[in-house]
This record gives structure tokens, sequence and C-alpha cells, in this order.
């Protein structure tokens, strides 16, 4: 199915499969790709990514292990640089997706400044350029130094 802007311009193009969407595109007025999603037929999420207006990845959400359920996530500057990385998996009790793994945080010249630790999307432990790793005590919720530093450069 395909919508347009009065302009007579594509607004957005879907593709069905038993009644339900499989795969979704969305233009800005100018043409450009706004967003693009892509389920399998068992409508498991294979991909979802943004644009900004002019052609720039704003996030994309990707399916790298369809066995445990779990997808890369990568947002971005307005410039085009990466903001920040990761890996999340699929909460079936929030009905959304969660943090997991080690997340890597930039600044907006690309440069690494940050890397962030996640459990089922409770954070568990941060380093910053050239400092010592800190977990989260999570009894007490504060942040604790732990006993192997790890500097990142």
């Amino acid at each position: 199915m395909e919508t347009f802007f009065q302009t007579g311009n594509l607004r957005s193009k879907v593709v069905y499969f038993r009644k339900d969407a499989i795969f979704w595109t969305e233009y800005y007025e100018s043409g450009q790709v706004e967003f693009t999603e892509k389920y399998n037929s068992k409508f498991l999420l294979l991909y979802r990514r943004s644009y900004s207006e002019d052609g720039k990845p704003q996030t994309i959400f990707e399916l790298i292990n369809k066995r445990k359920n779990i997808y890369s996530h990568k947002e971005y500057f307005e410039n085009g640089a990466v903001r920040e990385e990761g890996g999340m998996i699929f909460n079936d009790d929030a009905v959304d997706f969660k943090r997991e793994g080690t997340w890597k945080i930039y600044d907006e010249v690309g440069k690494l400044v940050r890397l962030e630790e996640y459990i089922h999307g409770e954070f568990t432990a941060e380093a910053l350029s050239n400092q010592s790793v800190a977990t989260t005590n999570t009894k007490k919720n504060n942040l604790v130094e732990a006993k192997k530093s790890t500097p990142i450069n």
C-alpha cells in the first residue's frame, strides 16, 4: 500500500503479510527516506533505520542474533558522527527493548568518552576516559570503584 503527499510525492510504502505490515518505509516530502522497518514472516523485527531530512542516519537498530533476540543499536549526532552504540535485548515483561552488554558513548567529533555496562537494562558499570571502572552497588544504588581498573584511551 502506498500513500502520497498532496504534492503527489510518495509519503509511505507498506508491504503486508497476513494483514500485518512486514516492510514499512516513510518518506519526507522531499523524497528522502525518513525511516524504514522490516519484519520477518513471524513478525520479528529485523531492522529499524531512521534518517534526518538530509539523509544522515539518526538511529540504526538491527537484529544481530536471532536465537537470543539481540540487536545492535546506534544513534548519531546531527553531523553524522556516532553518539552511542551497543546491544539491546527484548524484554517480554516490559514489552520493550533494554540495553545489554557494553555501550560506547562518543563526543560529537567521534572520540570515545565513556563505556557503560548493562545487564537486562540495568546499569552496572562505567569507565571514563583515563579513569578506572566504577560499578553499581545495586543494594545501595551508588557507584563504588572496582578492584581492577580499566582505562580507555
